[in-house]
């Protein structure tokens, strides 16, 4: 029910309330600009029925009938007919939306309504992929242009854009994860290592610093446990009583841990060498036997043969210059506890060296490739370029380049690169036969979608290429956007698609373009098919079509 009249009283929340209680059917439509869906629909089912049983009584042959009864034939026949108005209601909006570009959801009203102003839609361009080769042999290969590869599911084919030469050697390499190489917080309460001698509880260890020999710390092992990196090698955790005091980014090679045995002597000593340039081990060895104390510690002369000493620093005593003096820290029956480690980085950015985990094999014969494909654990692909510096097995990236987020190690190297496109061929397809008396004849080809592919802006107008090649009596005739300004010889032909994907190719009428010569099966074509569906997953474009040596 509508009020006609201007005197509404309702309030926000409240129903609807009118003085003159007068009925209006249908409502008048109130179509605002700029509008994505025409609020056209006039009523639906309840507002037609209402609004019929509210004009009955205007009706003298039925001024008393009263549709009060649950099998009212009457009351079937009035609802049946509101049925019937609510749909053409519905369908009046539809096909009301379809005439404007804003509201229209068909693609053949967006192309009729385009068309009025001569505009010609842009075909599907067909999708790209990158795919890598793992070729056999050791032997550069070479796979020819339109070389196809199939996705499994959904099923489409992929071609070879330009002839690729691969080599076996380029295969693939495995990326050797990075590690830190630092203390990475601030007084760490345990160290990982690779043992090399049993640690048990209560040991006493030393910690060494080589830049820093003066500053040796004395640890108490809390407990040891095994650990499995990530890896997948086993360490030794060691957890001690009191933290280590080592800073923030102190590098691991410079630290030195040992093991002291129950006979263990360490300390420094400071001695003249026979000359400035004299560092050889009998000079030391002479330098240790001339002292008579380590660290204010008795030294048995006897056994100075057996001490296996430790050089943590060397410098000439600028001081004196007519003495040459070395300090040397020495240790004896001081074993190493293990070399300390850390874990492998879990993440991999461009910023991190890409070092192989083997060493590889320079081809012999030209292969030097510039793209790359990164993939890691987790099948996340990014494409780099660089080059590979075979001599220390080195992926070494250009400037610049980059990727987000980081991925997620172990991550593998493919070196065979190359760009296939969406689109299978079809090869000396007769589309018919040319009749010299029938302007712009027309022929459809057998296989849709006919496929386009980007093409440099130079090319033409819209940015896209077609496949397509068509052939008459063995000559190449040459597709044009439109027949306007074409003169009566020219040998060209247009191409347009219809609502249901096909490629529809017409030719001259004689006065705009050249008419089909006459002749039985003369006009072929070439082209290939396929674009505009949902894209394959990531690594299911493994199947290749045809066979290719190597």
């Amino acid at each position: 029910m509508s009020c006609i009249c201007e005197n509404n009283q309702s309030a926000p929340g409240e129903s609807f309330v009118c003085p003159c209680d007068r009925f209006a059917h249908p409502p008048a439509l109130r179509i605002d600009a700029g509008l994505q869906d025409l609020p056209r629909q006039i009523a639906g089912f309840p507002e037609f029925r209402r609004a019929m049983l509210h004009t009955l009584r205007l009706k003298a042959p039925l001024r008393d009938w009263r549709a009060t009864g649950r099998d009212d034939l009457g009351l079937m026949l009035l609802e049946m007919w509101a049925y019937l108005c609510d749909s053409l209601a519905f369908y009046d909006k539809v096909i009301a939306q379809e005439t404007y570009l804003r509201t229209a959801l068909r693609a053949p009203s967006l192309r009729r309504l385009v068309a009025l102003t001569g505009y010609l839609p842009r075909p599907a361009v067909a999708a790209t992929v990158q795919l890598a080769a793992l070729a056999d042999g050791r032997l550069p290969v070479t796979l020819p242009a339109g070389t196809a590869f199939r996705s499994s599911s959904p099923a489409q084919v992929f071609e070879l854009d330009e002839d690729t030469v691969v080599h076996p050697l380029t295969n693939r390499w495995n990326i050797r994860a990075p590690h830190p190489g630092i203390i990475q917080s601030a007084y760490p309460v345990s160290l990982l290592i690779i043992a090399k001698a049993e640690i048990k509880p209560y040991a006493l260890l030393l910690l060494l610093d080589y830049e820093k020999p003066g500053q040796n710390q004395a640890l108490r092992v809390k407990q040891t446990t095994p650990y499995k990196g990530r890896d997948g090698q086993n360490y030794t955790k060691i957890e001690f009583q009191k933290p280590a005091e080592l800073a923030v980014g102190t590098p691991l090679s410079r630290l030195l841990l040992l093991l002291p045995e129950s006979n263990s002597l360490m300390g420094r000593i400071t001695a003249s060498l026979e000359s400035p340039t004299d560092r050889n081990k009998r000079s030391i060895d002479n330098a240790i036997k001339t002292l008579a104390f380590v660290d204010n510690i008795n030294f048995d002369f006897a056994t100075v043969n057996t001490v296996n000493f430790f050089a943590a620093s060397m410098s000439s005593d600028v001081t004196n210059p007519k003495d040459d003096l070395i300090t040397l820290a020495i240790r004896y029956n001081t074993p190493s506890a293990g070399i300390i480690v850390d874990e492998q980085n879990e993440t991999l950015s461009a910023q991190d060296p890409l070092y192989f985990t083997a060493r590889m094999e320079t081809p012999a014969r030209g292969a030097d490739p510039k793209e790359f494909l990164l993939q890691d654990k987790n099948y996340f692909a990014t494409k780099v370029n660089g080059h590979i510096d075979f001599s220390t097995a080195q992926l070494v990236l250009n400037e610049g380049e980059n990727w987000s987020p980081s991925m997620t190690n172990p991550v593998e190297v493919f070196g065979n690169i190359f760009n296939a496109s969406r689109g299978e061929t079809v090869r000396n397809e007769i589309l018919g036969s040319g009749n010299a008396s029938v302007p712009n004849q027309t022929f459809k080809l057998k296989k849709n979608p006919l496929t386009y592919l980007p093409a440099p802006a130079a090319s033409n107008d819209q940015g896209i290429i077609n496949t397509l090649r068509v052939y008459i009596d063995g000559v190449k005739w040459r597709e044009v956007n439109s027949f306007y300004g074409q003169k009566p010889g020219d040998e060209v032909y247009i191409v347009r698609q219809n609502d249901e994907g096909d490629s529809l190719v017409t030719f001259g009428d004689g006065v705009r373009g050249r008419r089909l010569p006459t002749g039985r099966d003369n006009v072929v074509a070439y082209y290939r098919y396929g674009a505009g569906q949902a894209t394959p997953p990531a690594g299911s474009i493994n199947q290749i079509e045809t066979p290719v040596p190597g």
